[in-house]
């Protein structure tokens, strides 16, 4: 009878999804929540099913596959190459997406302005944005994430475009889709421009001053991807100018944001903590738990797993 492998799993699931897990033939469980991990668990493990720390993994002596919840694994660029890491791929897009597209809409109407209008019992009216039809919008980065964005968009009537490391087929809600050396050239053009990058040697600060200098005066930015993306010193350089009718930062370098950093201060950024995906809404956990059950299945019927890291990119 062959052995069973040996899992551990340090994720908070619900029953319905421990129910599910038990019934696929192959793997022994032990379930724990993060600080209750020991050592012993990690020596015993040959699959985690959770997001270990790097320290975890050098103890996990005999780890073979780590099963992430998290869809960014930029953590994990130094593991070892003959671990297999898979993520959580998909599982995010819609949720996040709404969170986008729900910023796209406060900002243009402004209503982020209203709110601290109200606060100063100001009834003044702050006039609107361009509107959504008239809009052109840029995602930089073309996974689930901005794809899931930008066809939310397209559906309320927003030209929009995608920025991606490499060119595939125009997807019916984009107008084109560009490589990531057009962007100075488009940027121009573009009132909201989203970023949903993994973090990666190419994207660290790949919107420094220079690149933000190509952006169009009066667009909204937003960042969901890695704080990293953006260089936040130049980018308080543009704010300070107004340059942006609006800024949105989910995600900032580093995280938590330090209460003295001059960005909170900022009139037109809003900062999120980073919370436009993980479990914020229900849905995602769902899609989350649907993601590690297919690839348990995957592996124990000895099938390629879905999802799996080249830790030379990055994704």
């Amino acid at each position: 009878m062959p052995m069973k492998k040996h899992t551990l799993v340090t994720l908070l699931l619900e029953q319905k999804t421990i129910d599910a897990m038990n019934g696929i033939d192959g793997y022994e469980y032990r379930f724990r929540k993060p600080e209750e991990v020991t050592a012993d668990d990690l020596s015993w493990a040959e699959i985690i099913v959770g997001d270990p720390t790097m320290e975890q993994i050098r103890m996990a002596e005999h780890l073979e596959w780590i099963q992430t919840d998290s869809a960014g694994v930029d953590r994990y660029r130094s593991l070892d190459p003959q671990i297999v890491l898979s993520n959580a791929y998909g599982a995010y897009g819609p949720g996040i997406a709404e969170f986008m597209t729900a910023c796209i809409l406060m900002t243009d109407k402004k209503l982020n302005r209203y709110v601290k209008a109200q606060a100063d019992h100001s009834w003044k009216n702050l006039g609107y944005g361009i509107g959504i039809e008239n809009m052109k919008v840029l995602s930089v980065g073309m996974g689930s994430i901005g794809s899931e964005f930008l066809k939310r968009m397209h559906a309320l009537g927003a030209k929009c475009y995608g920025v991606r490391r490499s060119v595939h087929e125009v997807p019916e809600f984009a107008e084109a889709v560009y490589q990531t050396s057009d962007l100075k050239q488009i940027l121009p053009e573009m009132d909201a421009v989203a970023l949903s990058l993994p973090e990666t040697p190419d994207t660290i600060h790949l919107f420094d001053r220079e690149m933000l200098s190509c952006t169009k005066r009066g667009s909204i930015l937003m960042n969901v991807g890695r704080g990293t993306a953006i260089d936040q010193t130049a980018l308080l350089s543009f704010t300070r100018q107004h340059w942006f009718s609006a800024v949105i930062l989910d995600v900032t370098e580093p995280e938590p944001l330090p209460k003295n950093n001059p960005l909170w201060n900022e009139e037109d950024v809003i900062i999120t903590p980073h919370i436009s995906g993980r479990y914020h809404n229900p849905l995602n956990y769902d899609r989350v738990s649907a993601v590690i059950l297919e690839n348990l299945k995957h592996a124990a019927a000895g099938e390629p797993l879905k999802h799996v890291i080249d830790l030379k990119k990055g994704y």
